[in-house]
């Protein structure tokens, strides 16, 4: 703002003579422009018409005297004409320089009226943009606060948006609310926790040691020479197959090899007689065993392991099983 008006003040000289260059155009092209003003010759017609009139009715004569007249009477108009000229001509010219006066003066009269405006005006915008010093941190600041108001308003704008969205989701779920199965996998137990964990469960529910027969298959076992070892306890247990066996056989396949374990017949009561003679307390382990009580639904912690023998009727005790006995009852 401040370069227009320094510019404005130092081309001041050349606006007014530019000034003054239009205003003398304006008036060449007026009405009242400087022309000599030629008055029509007066009489002339009459005299013309005198011409005529003699040439037809009178004699030569009369047309040299006429003639004689003509000359002198056309001198004396020329004279007037040519005084009426010079009189018209100054006071035209005197009109026009009136008229080129005052045109002058309403011009820069015009021409004041209009730099006081405009010095006026700018004065006023350069003291509201605070002297008129607009640096370019000023232009930086007011373009920053302009872009972030667009920002927040975009931010609001995408609020609005996402919380009809919301609303949306969140009455279509309550006018249609449809009951989503998850499908769980259950990850496949080890063959042996497998063995172990339906052998409990039938101990408890008979229903189904149907299904845990018809899955392993079990072969009974037991103590063949129980009456030698109720004579002496130091005679070592033979295994064998054995249809009234105290014990069960099942073939499992541990780690790619066939493995025998064993475990108590269903409906199995521990008691003195077959933890010690019948060589149960040998095959598991019974924490918390007293022989003076009897327990029953034991449950198994973990099978024993046979191997069998040369002869597929005979079995030897490989690795040691372990019972969980619960609570006993007195005999």
């Amino acid at each position: 703002m401040t370069g227009y008006l320094r510019r404005f003040n130092n081309n001041k000289p050349l606006i007014f003579v530019f000034t003054i260059m239009m205003s003398l155009f304006l008036l060449g092209n007026s009405p009242l422009r400087i022309e000599g003003c030629k008055i029509p010759r007066r009489g002339v017609s009459s005299l013309e018409r005198r011409q005529t009139s003699l040439s037809s009715d009178q004699e030569p004569q009369q047309k040299q005297i006429a003639e004689g007249q003509q000359i002198s009477e056309e001198q004396q108009i020329n004279q007037s004409s040519s005084e009426t000229t010079n009189t018209e001509g100054k006071n035209n010219i005197i009109e026009k320089l009136l008229y080129l006066n005052l045109f002058f003066v309403l011009t820069l009269l015009i021409f004041a009226i209009v730099d006081f405006l405009w010095h006026r005006n700018l004065a006023k915008a350069i003291s509201s943009l605070g002297g008129g010093q607009v640096s370019k941190s000023d232009i930086n600041t007011l373009k920053s606060s302009i872009t972030d108001l667009f920002k927040e308003l975009e931010l609001k704008i995408e609020k609005l948006q996402n919380d009809k969205r919301l609303n949306n989701d969140k009455s279509l779920n309550n006018d249609m609310v449809s009951p989503v199965k998850i499908q769980t996998t259950e990850i496949e137990k080890p063959p042996l926790e497998q063995f172990v964990e339906l052998y409990n469960r039938s101990v408890k529910d008979h229903s189904i040691r149907s299904e845990f027969n018809n899955k392993y298959r079990p072969i009974r076992m037991g103590v063949t020479n129980f009456e030698a070892r109720r004579i002496d306890l130091k005679v070592e247990a033979c295994f064998e197959n054995w249809e009234s066996g105290d014990y069960l056989i099942v073939e499992l396949e541990l780690n790619g090899e066939p493995k025998y374990a064993s475990v108590p017949r269903f409906d199995l009561p521990i008691q003195d007689v077959n933890y010690s003679i019948g060589a149960i307390g040998m095959v598991f382990k019974c924490p918390g065993y007293n022989p003076k009580l009897q327990y029953i639904d034991v449950l198994v912690v973990s099978p024993a392991f046979f191997k069998q023998e040369k002869s597929s009727n005979q079995w030897k005790l490989e690795t040691q099983g372990e019972l969980k006995l619960g609570q006993g009852k007195q005999k």
